[in-house]
């Protein structure tokens, strides 16, 4: 019988800090691969939900970026923080907006996102 995956990812203690050559974390990898299920595992196993890869970007940032509602839902659901800024002060409010993805948008907007914080051109 296969166990249960949260809990053997539990009782392994898996480091969730270690990086790639790129210094990419697994929750990095995981989220812009669009991997819903180990993304839910890694914040589960207490991986930093706000952790970011070398451009800046958090795991939200990067669902964003990818247009992928179901992990952006995910990651609000788990009260990540939507107000950080990336490597070019975008936050991921701002690259939505910006890439035009107007469902993510109302998901950021709906789950609390700030609508004037600005980026480092002061475009909100």
């Amino acid at each position: 019988m296969m166990p249960n995956s949260s809990s053997y990812f539990s009782k392994k203690k898996a480091d969730c800090t270690i990086s790639n050559k790129d210094k990419e974390v697994p929750l990095i990898k995981a989220s812009s691969n669009g991997l819903l299920e180990v993304v839910s595992l890694l914040i589960e196993g207490g991986a930093d939900k706000n952790v970011q890869d070398r451009n800046g970007n958090t795991p939200l940032h990067l669902a964003v970026q990818r247009n992928d509602t179901e992990m952006v839902e995910l990651l609000i659901a788990n009260k990540v923080d939507m107000e950080i800024k990336n490597g070019i002060q975008d936050t991921p409010l701002i690259s939505a907006v910006w890439l035009g993805f107007k469902e993510v948008t109302r998901l950021l907007i709906e789950g609390g996102a700030n609508k004037s914080a600005g980026n480092r051109d002061n475009n909100t």
